[in-house]
């Protein structure tokens, strides 16, 4: 059965020994095993199930591309909810849209800031990641009580059930929601076998594309699909240093190429001077630097900005750091 619920426990099931998931914290990258994985998603499932939530419900997810995003995804799709994507720096009204066009009953929202977006909207359901190890709790709970309910709810999934709403731009008009099925998605992330050595089990994939976009959601169902590590973007906030705009031209005056982006505190008119920053992660790791250079590159960057040091000075440094890495080592 072609099934994103299948994918994943294809995933789970092939107990491989390298980690689904990579997460940036204070001390650096931390491992989620596939394991682990797994059981949150079944423990996520379980518990909205316990919350009502049922198969063709469309539920929002409200949030930057986050772990808490993918696996509440999967956990979706186990059941047969409708995910209803929304991008994370999307103004109110946007949002309003998605969830009352979409007949969202829910919503997963990243933070307060983000739930404060849809104080307005009526919702049986609105879930921040605050919430989410207390719906766990509730899914160990439920399925200690009903042990067979998420299988019951997994065998009325069908390949040509909706598994998500994935919204257009609207540059034209309001947005318009993309209706696409179990099979579709399942199909666009199995295609890639027949390309050969188009992703390998031991690469590592770092996703800063939104998983509100179509093409962040397919790579994020990939490397379920291939078994590869899935890491997530961070962006930086940078107001306290002069916002995103003025950050990235200091920084490039060192060298040091980034991007200012924005946040989902940004308002929409703020576009050309958002808070944030993306460094160009996936830039450098093509040339083969990995985490020792990242940390040079965090300490040239701290230099800038912190210490306040003169770019000029920075800049042979981080020429110096770049010389060591002249061949494309990856490409997509």
């Amino acid at each position: 059965m072609r099934t994103i619920g299948q994918l994943w426990r294809q995933a789970v099931a092939a107990d491989l020994d390298r980690p689904a998931y990579l997460v940036e914290g204070e001390d650096g990258w931390e491992e989620v095993s596939w394991a682990e994985a797994g059981r949150t998603v079944d423990e996520l499932a379980n518990g909205l199930l316990a919350l009502g939530v049922r198969k063709g419900d469309a539920f929002g997810i409200l949030a930057q591309t986050t772990l808490e995003w993918a696996l509440f995804d999967y956990a979706l799709a186990r059941i047969g909810a409708v995910g209803a994507a929304v991008y994370a720096n999307s103004s109110p009204k946007d949002c309003r849209y998605v969830l009352e066009h979409s007949d969202a009953i829910g919503v997963l929202v990243e933070d307060e800031d983000q739930r404060a977006k849809i104080a307005d909207v009526e919702l049986r359901h609105v879930l921040t990641f605050a919430d989410l190890d207390e719906v766990r709790a509730r899914g160990r709970k439920h399925a200690a009580a009903n042990p067979d309910a998420l299988a019951e709810a997994e065998a009325q999934i069908g390949e040509e059930d909706l598994f998500t709403f994935i919204y257009t731009s609207g540059t034209t008009g309001p947005p318009k929601a993309c209706m696409i099925r179990h099979r579709n998605y399942y199909e666009m992330a199995t295609c890639i076998d027949r390309v050969p050595e188009f992703a390998l089990g031991d690469d590592v994939m770092l996703l800063y594309l939104p998983l509100a976009h179509n093409f962040g959601r397919l790579m994020h169902l990939l490397g379920a699909h291939k078994g590869f590590t899935t890491t997530h973007q961070v962006i930086a906030d940078v107001r306290e240093f002069g916002g995103g705009l003025e950050v990235a031209h200091r920084l490039a005056e060192a060298n040091l190429i980034t991007n200012k982006n924005l946040l989902p505190n940004d308002r929409p008119e703020d576009w050309d001077r958002p808070s944030g920053l993306r460094i160009g992660t996936t830039e450098v790791t093509r040339l083969g630097m990995g985490a020792a250079e990242m940390d040079a590159i965090a300490d040239l960057i701290a230099r800038v900005l912190v210490e306040s040091e003169d770019p000029a000075t920075v800049k042979a440094n981080a020429q110096e750091l770049r010389a060591g890495f002249q061949a494309v080592r990856y490409t997509f």
